[in-house]
């Protein structure tokens, strides 16, 4: 009987804990535009679609998606406008308005995406001749 009343004080010794519950406080910090994308040129037999994909840095007690719904993104080649995206809801990304568009190599590729209390996003590729 006595190590059975040594036991269960033992066992219960082991399993209690204090706890202390500390407020951290992270500073909000202004959201940010995020895209991630696939620019691949034509290659068979699986050509991959030009596509992007936005969505809104998040704090990290944020528990929203994040989607950016209405942005604006253009599509430049050689430094021409030549396709203005549209978004599609249903796979949540940007695609080309009219028509799939594949990177030619030697060419240069510009997007510039904008969204009202964002900055604006731009990036440029060159494809090298092999």
């Amino acid at each position: 009987m006595k190590n059975i009343i040594v036991f269960m004080l033992s066992f219960g010794v082991l399993f209690y804990s204090c706890t202390k519950e500390v407020e951290i406080e992270i500073p909000q910090e202004k959201h940010k535009m995020v895209a991630y994308s696939t620019i691949a040129p034509f290659i068979l037999p699986t050509p991959k679609p030009l596509k992007i994909k936005l969505q809104s840095s998040l704090h990290i007690f944020d528990k929203s998606e994040g989607k950016i719904e209405d942005a604006t993104v253009l599509y430049f080649e050689n430094n021409v406008l030549k396709d203005t995206f549209k978004y599609i809801g249903t796979d949540d990304i940007y695609t080309p308005t009219h028509s799939n568009h594949h990177p030619i190599e030697g060419n240069i590729y510009s997007i510039q995406i904008s969204k009202e209390g964002f900055e604006t996003i731009q990036l440029q590729l060159k494809y090298l001749q092999k």
